[in-house]
């Protein structure tokens, strides 16, 4: 891959040359990075970290689209100026997290606590006690799924280690290629359903008309205007059979090229989670 400008470019080459849908590879992308991340060891996970702040304003975290949390700090007046780690907590217990009485998870600012729990929105929401404020925030760490352009100049992507890049493509090729697949498989019922009509018109289907098919010919024993038809028929079978023999050809290909690349890919992550 080395020398390839893009991610399209090196997609492109990995599938022959013909041109790739972007937008669909950007979704294969992304999907990659996830399959990925979720996957890797924790030194390797650490590269795909992002920090969230919580304060005044936001005191909450919408956990729509984020990974693992790795953990979560909450500065306090009394540290020092130092952000103190917060506990985590089961959410069915996250009311008693203000409960004073409650020896368990009552959060304070020397002991502050979290937790992660659903509400009327369709995300989850990460929760902090105390409640963060501008002078003492609360500080989320955790994994972040980037987003792929493939035709961006660069073939880098943010918060993901780079020696995991190359599997992106990889599967964003292996994507492609099935997209491939499946466009000739609807190809060939239309195109070869066609000659296959052609053939028969002009054979027994009043084509051009009821006197010049080939059995209108025959019966009117027009030999000339017989053999012309069936000379036709003959052109649109051979047709057919061409164009079905040389898909083939670029249907298997395709499902070896598949089948290498998946090899591949499950090659190099297995490394990258060995590592």
């Amino acid at each position: 891959m080395a020398g390839e400008s893009t991610f399209s470019a090196q997609i492109t080459n990995f599938v022959g040359g013909a041109t790739i849908d972007e937008e669909f590879c950007d979704d294969a992308a992304q999907d990659a990075c996830k399959e990925i991340i979720n996957q890797l060891p924790a030194k390797l996970k650490a590269k795909c970290a992002a920090a969230t702040t919580l304060n005044n304003s936001t005191t909450v975290m919408d956990m729509d689209d984020v990974g693992d949390i790795l953990y979560v700090t909450r500065l306090s007046a009394n540290s020092g100026g130092y952000q103190i780690p917060c506990r985590e907590i089961p959410a069915q217990f996250g009311g008693l997290a203000t409960d004073s009485t409650d020896l368990n998870y009552y959060g304070t600012a020397a002991d502050p606590v979290y937790w992660i729990d659903g509400n009327t929105s369709d995300a989850a929401t990460l929760y902090v006690k105390p409640t963060p404020e501008a002078t003492q925030t609360a500080i989320v760490h955790h994994i972040v799924y980037p987003t792929v352009d493939v035709s961006a100049s660069t073939v880098e992507i943010a918060n993901f280690p780079d020696e995991a890049t190359y599997l992106v493509v990889l599967y964003a090729a292996t994507r492609q290629l099935l997209k491939f697949q499946a466009a000739m498989s609807a190809s060939w019922n239309s195109e070869i359903t066609q000659a296959l009509n052609n053939a028969k018109d002009v054979i027994n289907n009043n084509q051009p008309s009821t006197t010049t098919d080939a059995y209108g010919a025959l019966e009117n024993e027009d030999i000339e205007i017989m053999g012309a038809a069936l000379s036709l028929a003959s052109q649109q079978l051979g047709e057919a059979g061409s164009r079905l023999q040389q898909d083939s050809a670029q249907y298997q290909w395709y499902g070896d090229q598949y089948v290498r690349l998946s090899a591949e890919y499950a090659r190099g992550l297995a490394a990258l989670k060995g590592g």
